[in-house]
């Protein structure tokens, strides 16, 4: 039987025990009609563990399901300051059904085995790692796109990581801690199932866990932060509409050891077109040094080893226009759920950015 079910038979086993121990007979008398045969614990069980068993371990969402179970007639409507006695009911469900039945549940424990650690700050591009004869300002240009690329990265990177920790320790999945976009990325562009929890607790080297969407994030992260890469201006060493290049493999193999770390780049990169698109080139370059990215087959690719799916999640993700070169190369997945139509209508919500009047697809 899968983890998973294993973990939610004892959720519900252990709700069932403290719900069977509390006082329920007063209930009684304002639950409202009862069902024949059936009795108040029961119900409690069967609202508070419908809830849980999709995940929800917040006090107030499983109080408000219980109050506003009880009274219908209210239609969902939201207690009034002056509503004194139905206030004092809300607190004694919340203290005496919710509470007592979240402290006998034991959040699932994170798997943080391998999990890195975001280094601090952001180290400035040397002259000895620019050799590039024009532009003049290389440099300068460089170190404000390394600098942009490394603070979207540890924004997407801090995002995940706090939804990880509250969802280990058994706080609802996805909002707030979870922003639209990044959830639509997640479940349908790389596979994440976000809804189920062991996608959040799962360690690294986990396909499909957050963990190791993070540590994804992390290594060209910390590649670009740190000085580590050489750039190249090349002249001629490049496609009619190539950016930049890097060589993390050879013949479809993965360069054995550490890859060169260098990044060729080409003249449309110091273009006007490619300037707000500078940090998510680097991104996508760093992926490949970082983890020997491939290029999946066409269409496109999926999942966070695909370099442009790596680059675009963290420019969609801190709501900074995508190159619309690119776009294309990272589809969907209905791995997790259908994927709905809005989804893909709207990118996820990401904004596109403007295409230069001459480029033609």
């Amino acid at each position: 039987m899968p983890r998973t079910e294993l973990e939610l038979e004892v959720d519900l086993e252990d709700l069932m025990s403290v719900l069977a121990e509390s006082d329920l007979e007063m209930e009684a008398e304002i639950f409202g009609p009862v069902a024949p045969g059936q009795g108040q614990a029961v119900r409690v069980r069967q609202v508070i563990g419908s809830l849980m068993e999709s995940g929800v371990r917040d006090e107030n969402q499983l109080t408000d399901a219980v109050f506003f179970d009880r009274h219908p007639e209210r239609q969902g409507r939201l207690l009034d300051p002056s509503e004194w006695a139905a206030r004092q009911e809300w607190s004694e469900i919340r203290d005496g059904l919710v509470r007592p039945v979240l402290a006998t549940i034991q959040p699932a424990a994170c798997n943080d085995a391998d999990l890195p650690e975001t280094k601090s700050g952001v180290s400035s591009v040397s002259a000895t790692k620019v050799q590039c004869p024009t532009p003049v300002d290389a440099q300068k240009i460089l170190n404000s796109a390394v600098r942009n690329a490394v603070q979207m990265l540890d924004n997407t990177i801090a995002e995940l990581t706090n939804a990880r920790k509250a969802a280990c320790q058994g706080k609802p999945l996805g909002w707030p801690l979870l922003h639209d976009i990044t959830a639509c990325w997640l479940q349908f562009k790389l596979g994440v199932c976000i809804s189920d929890r062991t996608s959040w607790t799962a360690g690294t080297f986990e396909s499909g866990s957050v963990a190791e969407v993070i540590r994804r994030l992390v290594r060209p992260r910390d590649l670009l932060a740190g000085n580590e890469i050489l750039f190249i201006c090349e002249t001629t060493d490049c496609g009619d509409d190539e950016v930049a290049w890097t060589r993390a493999h050879r013949g479809a193999k993965c360069d054995p050891g550490t890859p060169e770390r260098t990044i060729h780049l080409c003249p449309i990169f110091w273009g006007l077109e490619i300037a707000e698109f500078r940090a998510q080139v680097l991104i996508h370059e760093a992926a490949h040094l970082a983890h020997c990215g491939e290029h999946k087959k066409p269409p496109f690719g999926v999942s966070i080893g695909e370099p442009y799916c790596l680059a675009e999640f963290v420019v969609a993700t801190n709501g900074r226009p995508v190159n619309p070169r690119n776009i294309q190369f990272c589809g969907y997945t209905p791995h997790c759920a259908t994927i709905p139509n809005d989804a893909i209508n709207r990118h996820c919500g990401e904004q596109i950015g403007s295409l230069p009047p001459d480029w033609k697809p």
